[in-house]
C-alpha cells in the first residue's frame, strides 16, 4: 500500500495497513458524524 500527504509518501504491508484502518476507523466515522452535526 502506498499512501501519503503533500510531500511525504508511506509504503505498508497490506496486513499491517489493514489493522491500522481497522484500529482507526470508529474515530473516523465519530469525527465525520460530528462534521455534519456542525454542518461542515
Amino acid at each position: 500500500m502506498l499512501t501519503g500527504t503533500d510531500s511525504r509518501i508511506e509504503v505498508w504491508s497490506r496486513e499491517r495497513w489493514q489493522a491500522y484502518t481497522d484500529e482507526v476507523e470508529p474515530d473516523v466515522t465519530a469525527i465525520a458524524a460530528t462534521l455534519t452535526d456542525l454542518g461542515i
